[in-house]
């Protein structure tokens, strides 16, 4: 059975109904919110409905030990042992570094540290074989008044390595996503239209959870993968460049295209682009 937190609603709504259709897996879906009182989660536990999907949804705030404990025991009454965790809770309230205090830190870290240090509290270790964590490229790349967010995305996929390493029995893997599009905190916060102004496209849903599943299936190099669309020049994030041929009109590259065939995506590409007009 598959554990995921905020999995009523965002991106991790949208990867574990694919997963659900392609696999079968049992779903038990955490969120604060209630199907009653929130259209877009209703609206998603239909499509689950819909899909033939075998799940159950619990309301538990994964901050809550004792409700993520609650909602475990319940959920694994249900539907059989949690063997596979997706940690897609989280929180983002964009804030200036100069008005950013220490409440409002600890309100971005809890759902993403402590939430999944409860996860992984209520379930046995022996049996857990799939950790996935949801982060985002902005551990990597910042943004302005994202600083809490990238700090705790960050330590969130510190703390998936050090999983791993001291549970080898256990694939885990944190996905590092830039924007989705129509999906997401991204959608939620309104800011696809500025980031695609500074040259940072959002991945189609349909293809995000794709790479989601595709990625699930890899033996990969590291625990921690960034996912994204078109990106323009990031100091911060160094993209491997093969040399260019000698060809006219290269004395600057305005776009580059690669793909990754060594882990099973042909058509995958990440693109970098320099003041691309």
């Amino acid at each position: 059975m598959l554990l995921v937190s905020g999995g009523g609603k965002g991106i991790a709504a949208e990867c574990a109904l694919a997963l659900a259709r392609q696999t079968g897996v049992r779903l038990a879906l955490l969120g604060r919110s209630s199907p009653e009182q929130d259209p877009e989660l209703a609206a998603n536990l239909e499509r689950l409905s819909a899909a033939g999907a075998n799940y159950r949804y619990l309301i538990a705030d994964v901050s809550d030990e004792k409700a993520v404990r609650a909602a475990v025991v319940q959920a694994t009454a249900e539907l059989g042992p949690v063997t596979a965790i997706l940690h897609g809770a989280g929180v983002n309230r964009p804030t200036l570094l100069r008005d950013l205090d220490e409440a409002a830190c600890y309100r971005t870290l809890t759902p993403k540290l402590l939430g999944l240090r409860h996860l992984l509290a209520a379930v046995d270790p022996e049996r857990l074989r799939l950790l996935v964590g949801f982060s985002s490229i902005i551990a990597r790349c910042g943004l302005p008044g994202e600083a809490d967010y990238a700090l705790a995305n960050a330590w969130l996929a510190r703390a998936i390595e050090a999983y791993r390493q001291a549970h080898p029995h256990c694939h885990c893997l944190t996905l590092e996503w830039s924007i989705w599009s129509g999906v997401g905190m991204g959608e939620r916060l309104g800011r696809i239209d500025a980031l695609a102004r500074q040259g940072i496209s959002a991945i189609p849903p349909g293809r995000g959870v794709t790479l989601f599943c595709e990625l699930l299936g890899r033996e990969l190099p590291a625990s921690a993968v960034v996912v994204g669309g078109r990106l323009p020049d990031l100091p911060t994030l160094p993209l491997e460049q093969p040399e260019l041929p000698f060809w006219r009109f290269l004395e600057r590259v305005r776009l580059f295209f690669y793909d990754a065939p060594d882990l099973g995506f042909p058509t995958f590409c990440q693109v970098r682009s320099s003041q691309v007009r």
